[in-house]
């Protein structure tokens, strides 16, 4: 009993022709014959057990790492009329023909607890019983990424039951002999997926933890460090360029537009109209005017909020809008289209006065737009509101919202078009807690958008959507009672599970890492200690995982994500056309291998701020997609299949997905961004095919309507290629300023791009 198996290492050397192991047990041992504190490995025989043969014996088996052992039957361990007690054991890389890890003959019962199995080899499954008197029974254990399956054939209804779970166990370093695990691995202490407690928070397995995580690089300096009142931060790419950009709104502290001009690398754009001083609460993206590129709404407190428009050149005016200009205690601010007109309308938030709906109808001519404004029925409620999250909570087609405020939540189902009605009822979701931020998310992804609500210096909650019945979650790692400020989902670590970004004002923040079953692990972020407000996340660096902006009342702070666990991604870029432009309000489901994910297009998130228009989807180690539907919010559902992965994707509704960046598509199949972009009156678009084919290319507006056909069926060799077009639609007439899609068809390819005419 060395104490620690990696201390006292048995290397049998076997292989064929030199048949070895470690321990034969055959004279009637019971549990007071001890293994304990060894690893073994490179055992090897044809026959039973390539470590251990127990034949009518059952000793103690504790704290031993089986690796690497191979036999006929029972890689590892093969049971003859035996009932061993097996616990705390890892069996890394063991194979055989029947029960890679463990093999049971002969009336076998062992007991096994908080025992690791994983990387498995051979033709068998994980653990091998021969007859309807054998079994092996398992608790607190987990079985993953074995050949052949995991909790299958001979220990099928154990998963889930008794603490056993799959879930990857995340060893420092497999591949080179180093079983010891990370200190996030659910295998770690106060890390099972149950919660904590749960195997009175022992060690699963014989290897402990042997690598720290480094998920943050903190960027305090330069111009994301903005300095001053910080209430919220609002991301989004408002020049086009692919890149997340990010409005900081200051309270009685100048605005701050930061432009990104990729790979994280900020410029402070600021400039007139923008870079207001005054009080301001909350800002959100969208193309209100569905003119291609995104606007901005700055709601300030008792003075007259401001609406952005975009003129396309990354500039901005004030908009003509009749209505608009609140000058109540607004507080928080989002986009909706709350009737499915296709037309963005904006819900406030106030603090001690009705809430506004301005509902958008549209354009009056020129400049001018029109919002009718109403306080009226349920959505009109009246208190100390702090902010309003959106979503299709019963996946009816249409947008509910909850308002979180610190009297009692108000949950306001849409009837439509019958108008709004509160049904927080006797719900968790009436908290009546002093509310700050919430967001929705579907932690446990079984399609419906769960809610966490933060609380100012009272426990926040989790309240799980079970199809349309609300439960609070029981974990109590979720009932931090800290001074809670905004909350956001977003997936961390790229494993298909969403984790949860709290933000505290004067506390360290923390991240609540989701280690499935429901249960999460929060751990303490201090880089990012201070007065925290609003906070985003978004892929600042475009490296494919998840950063954070966090808005602060001293100096805002970036956390790029270091944790890079070489998962697989997809980003999906949604463009509406008979839909509002940004898309807010459409659902995704994406199937890969045994993910099943929901997503929804949100324009506001936490508190008072807005994460990336972007739907993130981790993939985990699943290397291709199955397919993704679009459910739009014009009515319209889309499928698609053959995505590519680790890559932006943009949708147009109508019109399809393509690859945003210049990527070829085969080995020579391109289509290149037109030059100049924006244009007046021409712009030259380019291509290059791979071999000849029949060339379809097409101009279409942004309702998906055909403007031009510039090239109908033409056969045109391999090679580049290039058209020019004049800003003319089929008959001759110059078309209008804005965004414009051109698709390019050509055998077996195809893809779409956008453009931009200025006038």
């Amino acid at each position: 009993d060395s104490g620690h198996p990696t201390q006292c290492v048995l290397d049998l050397e076997g292989g064929p022709g030199e048949e070895h192991r470690a321990f034969s047990f055959g004279n009637g041992e019971t549990g007071e014959a001890v293994v304990d504190g060894v690893t073994i490995r490179n055992g090897y025989t044809t026959g039973n057990g390539g470590a251990i043969l127990l034949d009518g014996a059952s000793p103690t088996l504790r704290n031993i790492i089986f690796q690497d052992n191979q036999a006929g039957t029972g890689g590892a361990v093969y049971c003859s009329a035996s009932s061993p007690v097996i616990e705390g054991c890892t069996f890394y890389g063991n194979s055989a023909d029947l029960g890679q890890a463990l093999a049971c003959e002969n009336s076998a019962l062992p007991v096994l607890s908080r025992v690791l199995i994983s990387g498995s080899g051979g033709s068998g499954q994980p653990v091998h019983c021969a007859g309807e008197l054998d079994m092996a029974s398992f608790a607190c254990s987990d079985i993953f990424g074995n050949a052949n399956g995991d909790w299958t054939g001979d220990l099928l209804g154990q998963l889930g039951v008794d603490g056993n779970f799959s879930l990857d166990p995340v060893f420092c370093g497999a591949e080179a002999g180093d079983l010891t695990i990370r200190e996030n691995s659910p295998c770690a202490p106060g890390w099972h997926p149950e919660g904590g407690a749960a195997c009175d928070g022992l060690l699963i397995g014989a290897a402990p933890t042997g690598c720290t995580i480094d998920l943050f690089d903190a960027v305090t300096t330069g111009p994301v460090a903005v300095s001053g009142d910080s209430r919220a931060v609002a991301v989004g790419d408002y020049d086009g360029d692919g890149d997340p950009d990010i409005f900081v709104v200051g309270h009685n502290s100048a605005d701050v537009l930061l432009r990104n001009e990729g790979a994280g690398v900020f410029i402070d754009a600021t400039a007139a109209p923008l870079g207001d001083g005054g009080a301001g609460t909350s800002a959100a993206w969208a193309d209100f005017d569905n003119d291609g590129d995104l606007d901005l709404y700055l709601a300030r407190l008792n003075e007259a909020d401001l609406l952005y428009r975009n003129e396309g050149s990354g500039t901005f005016s004030e908009a003509n809008i009749w209505a608009l200009g609140d000058i109540g205690p607004g507080v928080d601010v989002s986009w909706v289209d709350y009737d499915n007109d296709g037309l963005l309308d904006i819900y406030l938030v106030q603090d001690g006065q009705a809430n506004i709906m301005y509902r958008n109808l549209g354009n009056l001519g020129g400049p001018y737009w029109y919002f009718l404004p109403s306080t009226d029925g349920p959505l009109g409620v009246a208190g100390s509101s702090s902010s309003a999250d959106w979503c299709d909570f019963d996946h009816d087609g249409d947008q509910d919202v909850l308002v979180v405020n610190s009297t009692g939540n108000s949950f306001l189902v849409n009837y439509s078009p019958f108008g709004f009605a509160d049904e927080g009822g006797s719900t968790p979701l009436s908290d009546s807690g002093v509310g700050a931020g919430a967001d929705w998310g579907d932690l446990d992804n079984d399609g419906y958008l769960d809610v966490y609500i933060a609380n100012n210096n009272q426990p926040d909650l989790l309240v799980r959507n079970d199809a349309g019945i609300f439960t609070r979650s029981a974990d109590p790692n979720l009932a931090d009672d800290g001074p809670g400020q905004g909350a956001a989902w977003g997936d961390f670590d790229n494993d298909g599970l969403l984790d949860l970004y709290l933000a505290r004002n004067g506390e360290a923040d923390l991240l609540f890492w989701n280690a499935g079953m429901g249960s999460f692990n929060p751990v303490s972020v201090p880089e990012a200690t201070g007065n925290s407000r609003g906070v985003a996340w978004a892929d600042f660096d475009g490296d494919g995982d998840l950063d954070i902006y966090i808005a602060r009342d001293g100096d805002n702070v970036m956390l790029n994500n270091i944790y890079n666990p070489g998962r697989h991604w997809l980003h999906i870029r949604l463009v509406g056309t008979a839909a509002n432009a940004s898309a807010i309000g459409s659902r995704l489901r994406l199937v890969a291998g045994d993910l099943d994910l929901v997503r929804d297009v949100q324009s506001s998130s936490g508190y008072l701020s807005q994460s990336s228009l972007l739907v993130e989807f981790g993939l985990g180690q699943v290397a291709a997609i199955d397919s993704l539907i679009v459910e739009w919010p014009s009515g319209a559902v889309e499928a698609y299949t053959n995505l590519p992965i680790d890559r932006i994707v943009e949708i147009i509704e109508g019109l399809g997905p393509s690859a945003v960046e210049d990527l070829p598509i085969s080995a020579v199949f391109a289509l290149r961004g037109n030059v100049p972009n924006p244009f007046n009156p021409t712009t030259v678009i380019r291509y290059e095919l791979p071999a000849e084919a029949a060339v379809n290319l097409q101009v279409f507006d942004l309702r998906g309507r055909l403007v031009r056909s510039l090239r109908s069926g033409e056969m045109e060799a391999a090679g580049p290629h290039q058209v020019v077009w004049n800003g003319r639609d089929s008959a001759g007439r110059q078309v209008s300023s804005g965004t414009y899609f051109y698709r390019l068809n050509a055998g077996d390819h195809e893809a779409v791009r956008r453009m931009v005419l200025l006038k």
